[in-house]
C-alpha cells in the first residue's frame, strides 16, 4: 500500500512495543517491510492513541489529526481498507477539515 499511494501522501510507520528491543529487531528482519519502525518499549504511544489489541492500525491526516483507528490484521479485509485509504486521500485533497473518527 505504501508504494502504491506514497504519491498521495500516504505513508506507514510502525511502532513495536516490545520491552526487549534485540527480540523486536529478530522479528523485524524477518519479515518484509518497506516503512519505518519507531522502538517503544514504555507504550506511551499506545496509551496516547487508546491502543485495545495488537496489530492496531490509525489512518491519520498530515496534520496529525486521527481519522480511523483500526484492531486486528488487514488481511481478510485488504479491499475494503485500501478503499478506506483511497476515500481518505480524496477527503485530505478537498479538505483538511474533516474531523469525524471511524472505528472498526
Amino acid at each position: 500500500m505504501k508504494e502504491k499511494y506514497k504519491d498521495q501522501g500516504f505513508e506507514i510507520v510502525a511502532i513495536n512495543l516490545d520491552k526487549d528491543k534485540a527480540l523486536a529487531d529478530e522479528f523485524i528482519k524477518s519479515q518484509a517491510v518497506n516503512f519505518p519502525i519507531a522502538f517503544n518499549p514504555s507504550a506511551d504511544i499506545a496509551e496516547k492513541y487508546g491502543v485495545e489489541g495488537m496489530p492496531s492500525s490509525y489512518l491519520v491526516y498530515a496534520d496529525g489529526r486521527l481519522r480511523i483507528r483500526y484492531t486486528g490484521f488487514w488481511n481478510k479485509r485488504k479491499a475494503e481498507k485500501e478503499q478506506m485509504i483511497k476515500t481518505l486521500l480524496q477527503q485530505m485533497k478537498n479538505t483538511l477539515h474533516q474531523t469525524d473518527l471511524v472505528e472498526e
